[in-house]
């Protein structure tokens, strides 16, 4: 339900999906290749930053799984990374790096950081 809530930009159902079954914050999104190699994997908080949320529900996001900031999906991204290439609000950023600060200094593996992502793509 809360990962339906976030690919549809439903925000106020995402809140809610949270609210009421926060152990979905923790649960890994993957995707297989049909011979069962992993083509993409995250958590919620990864697929929330790509699409540019609101801030409450980064909070809630964060408030029922506090180690998703600091967490890698499978493309060794966090989700500081997500926010910065896809022109999320300051108030997202500015949680984000509260919760991880490491972050900041986390290359992608093309060693680009969260500040070359804001340079090329952010607001």
């Amino acid at each position: 339900r809360l990962y339906e809530a976030i690919t549809n930009e439903d925000w106020d159902a995402a809140i809610a999906a949270v609210a009421s079954a926060p152990t979905e914050a923790r649960t890994w999104v993957v995707r297989h290749h049909p011979d069962g190699t992993i083509m993409w994997r995250f958590l919620p908080l990864h697929s929330a930053c790509a699409r540019q949320p609101p801030a409450a529900l980064v909070s809630a996001l964060l408030d029922a799984y506090r180690p998703a900031a600091a967490t890698c999906d499978d493309q060794g991204l966090y989700p500081l990374h997500y926010a910065a290439g896809n022109q999320a609000s300051s108030a997202v950023v500015k949680t984000l790096l509260l919760n991880h600060p490491a972050a900041t200094s986390a290359a992608d593996p093309t060693g680009l950081l969260p500040l070359h992502y804001l340079a090329k793509w952010g607001p």
